[in-house]
């Protein structure tokens, strides 16, 4: 298939959509270098198409270049503000920058143009509990569940909003079902095993909990409350967990095991 595009996009060297096809194509195999060179091509032979734009801010997020990315995506936004999709995908951008405040807005202004699309409903979802709205936040997460009631993630998300607004009984019934529509839902698994911890259940959430670890190795909160419900078991190979944690996990869940472990030496 690149081959094609690369034949016909050296004929047609100067023709924007060969190169937006081409771009397309590098971008399914996720060699996002050679799709930059494509769509910084079309932008120089199209510059008033949002379509070029659009693409290349995304494929400028996948290499990590935030900033490139963001003035990509405003470009192709400001030739054309009513495409739904680069309005998700900037949000996306802020999202994974540390802006849920610009991903919120984002996301409802792709929901405006676009309202019946789940996965954006559940963006918008992520950015208001990250943000503790929790009201809002269920709502639109059960707006995803109605228009995909299949969609496991979702209903991950929706079931952690219930344990944030004091509804653990809800909640579990609402990860359970999430689990069984997807039984490699490693984040499914560790909630689920979580919430049976919280309510003293250890037999039960040291299954969830291995089963997640067991699906994502690299699942860091997994494993922590995986060391912590064993060494509640009395079983002192949940150091093992909480040493890897301490030493490769994320700030915060790395400072938890940290201070776990010292804790133990003191003792």
């Amino acid at each position: 298939m690149q081959g094609y595009f690369f034949d016909a996009a050296q004929r047609e060297h100067n023709y924007p959509l060969r190169q937006l096809e081409w771009g397309d194509a590098l971008m399914e195999t996720h060699d996002w270098a050679q799709a930059e060179t494509r769509l910084r091509r079309a932008t120089e032979l199209a510059p008033m198409d949002p379509r070029g734009w659009g693409r290349l801010g995304w494929v400028l997020w996948q290499q990590n270049k935030a900033p490139d990315a963001i003035a990509a995506l405003k470009k192709a936004i400001e030739l054309d503000p009513e495409i739904a999709d680069i309005r998700n995908n900037l949000g996306l951008v802020y999202w994974g920058s540390g802006d849920p405040v610009q991903a919120e807005q984002e996301f409802r202004e792709s929901l405006r143009i676009q309202p019946g699309v789940a996965e954006w409903r559940l963006n918008l979802g992520r950015a208001l509990a990250s943000r503790n709205n929790f009201e809002e936040a269920r709502y639109q997460l059960e707006e995803s569940l109605r228009l995909n009631p299949a969609y496991a993630e979702a209903r991950v998300d929706y079931a952690r909003v219930l344990a944030d607004s004091n509804r653990p009984a809800e909640a579990v019934q609402q990860v359970m079902r999430a689990v069984r529509d997807d039984p490699r839902s490693a984040p499914g698994h560790e909630l689920l095993g979580t919430l049976l911890a919280a309510s003293n259940n250890m037999a039960g959430a040291r299954k969830e909990l291995e089963e997640s670890v067991r699906l994502k190795p690299d699942f860091w909160r997994a494993r922590f409350e995986l060391g912590m419900v064993l060494l509640k078991q009395g079983d002192r190979t949940g150091f093992d967990h909480l040493t890897a944690v301490a030493q490769n996990a994320d700030p915060e869940t790395r400072a938890a095991a940290q201070q776990v472990l010292r804790e133990s030496i003191r003792r």
